[in-house]
């Protein structure tokens, strides 16, 4: 909210001789609107139009008049570019006015300031419909469980579709595509090559994340779990919460291979990976596209 200090100062300084309470005729001041400092935009006529309340009070309805330089038509609010006009502040009580307010009148001159919103400030109207997802596939609806997960990795670039239109949420992801998608986390330009997956292959051999085989192999939960592990350890990352986290718990766990179960460990202490709904961890299974892009936004967003 922009006041008086920055670009919109409304000099309104006249001098009001309070009429006796019992009078009824309006009172009126004029002063001139700027919406920076020596730039004048406005002549400001203001009435005051006294009305008395059920409990004999007389106040005055905030009226006003605005013309624009050089004697153009009555405009009823200033205007500014950028901005929104909130209204009149009182430097008396602090309260700020719109045209048709009461105020009530208790000494010989006033002060008022223009009250301006910075646009992008206004909050936008909250609306009640689940927003669509910013990236449209027709296979993933905006209520499916991975949506949220599919559309944060097609927006960071991580994962793409498989077709137009498409994610293929249920696919079966293999090992070209875990690298791929591993190598552009870091970074990689994974385009060219003798295959749209030999960049992403040649990073993972050297990244020490795969032995580069096998490329049209499936991805099991276990071995994508361990590739993920193994891109955290080359990237430095802290690691050591899966030395105190017991996967035993899981109605499955003695089917985790033994070359798997750190990364199992470090993967359930970190909230990476999810049991399923019978609290198993089906490490044998294969991985979808959906099951990789949720692993994947709770990797990165950590």
């Amino acid at each position: 909210m922009k006041k008086r200090t920055l670009t919109a100062v409304l000099a309104l300084i006249f001098a009001l001789l309070l009429l006796p309470s019992t009078a009824t005729a309006a009172i009126t001041g004029h002063a001139c609107f700027y919406d920076v400092p020596g730039h004048y935009v406005a002549n400001l006529t203001i009435q005051f139009e006294p009305v008395t309340t059920p409990d004999g009070e007389t106040v005055y309805i905030f009226e006003y008049e605005l013309t624009t330089e050089g004697g153009g038509e009555s405009v009823p609010v200033p205007s500014r570019p950028g901005y929104i006009f909130l209204g009149w502040e009182s430097e008396t009580d602090g309260k700020i006015y719109n045209y048709g307010d009461t105020i009530t009148l208790t000494k010989g001159s006033y002060n008022f300031y223009a009250v301006w919103a910075n646009i992008p400030d206004i909050e936008p109207e909250q609306s009640d419909t689940p927003d669509e997802p910013d990236i449209s596939y027709d296979d993933v609806s905006a209520d499916a469980w991975y949506c949220d997960a599919v559309e944060y990795v097609s927006k960071n670039g991580i994962m793409n579709g498989m077709g137009e239109s498409v994610f293929q949420p249920d696919a079966t992801m293999n090992r070209a595509m875990i690298w791929t998608m591993l190598a552009r986390l870091d970074g990689a330009d994974t385009e060219g090559g003798d295959s749209w997956y030999s960049v992403g292959q040649e990073w993972a051999v050297g990244a020490g994340v795969s032995d580069g085989t096998d490329p049209m192999g499936d991805v099991t939960r276990e071995q994508l779990i361990t590739m993920l592990y193994r891109y955290a350890v080359y990237k430095g990352q802290d690691v050591s919460v899966g030395e105190e986290t017991n996967i035993l718990s899981y109605a499955d766990a003695d089917q985790v291979s033994e070359w798997a179960i750190s990364a199992f460990q470090w993967a359930c202490g970190a909230g990476i990976i999810e049991g399923d709904d019978d609290a198993s961890l089906s490490p044998q299974a294969n991985t979808t596209r959906a099951e990789a892009a949720a692993i994947l936004m709770r990797f990165i967003e950590g």
